[in-house]
């Protein structure tokens, strides 16, 4: 059902999706990259870092990395909750301690180590 996902796309012509494009998507925040090479070897990169107005499925969204174009597709954690797009701007996404995350670059925080008490038998 449409009204119970948030759809974006965003035009980027001629990137190497297995190159330019960094992604991270967790139930709150948004993080796309996309590098673009100029002249004399100089790169641009074009960053979206955003909240998100509410809390998203992860499992259920996508991020589709096309030919022109990179298409973000939200399913709402909240069905039948009318919002249509994204929060305010941040300075960086962080990697959720729990939940889940969807990256092609990020990986989950490593797990602690939990060592189990040594007893002393005398």
């Amino acid at each position: 059902m449409q009204g119970d996902h948030v759809f974006i796309n965003i035009p980027f012509k001629g990137y190497n999706k297995e190159q330019d494009i960094r992604y991270a998507l967790s139930s709150d925040e948004l993080l796309i990259e996309v590098r673009e090479l100029q002249s004399k070897g100089v790169h641009k990169i074009h960053r979206l870092c955003q909240t998100l107005t509410k809390q998203i499925d992860v499992p259920m969204s996508e991020v589709s990395l096309l030919v022109d174009f990179v298409s973000i597709k939200l399913a709402k954690a909240e069905r039948g909750l009318t919002w249509s797009g994204l929060g305010y701007d941040i300075a960086d996404f962080t990697i959720p301690e729990r939940g889940q995350m969807k990256s092609n670059y990020l990986k989950d925080p490593p797990k602690p180590v939990v060592e189990a008490p040594v007893v002393k038998v005398e």
